[in-house]
């Protein structure tokens, strides 16, 4: 499963192809609930590492 980090209006994206602003743990939330319901072992993927980062450190309140 690959979810799409990069911010609303990067390329075009809209709040509803990107979790951007809902952040890591709606994706977190999203592949459990995916995985679930899944009858096969699913993968996790991030689009793409810079903004994946920049999450991680708005969430952890790391203001580098």
């Amino acid at each position: 499963m690959l979810y799409e980090l990069q911010d609303v209006g990067v390329k075009e994206l809209d709040q509803n192809q990107t979790y951007a602003e809902d952040g890591l743990f709606a994706v977190s939330k999203s592949f459990s609930a995916l995985q679930k319901k899944s009858h096969v072992s699913l993968g996790i993927g991030y689009h793409e590492y810079q903004s994946y980062q920049k999450l991680r450190q708005k969430e952890s309140g790391d203001s580098r």
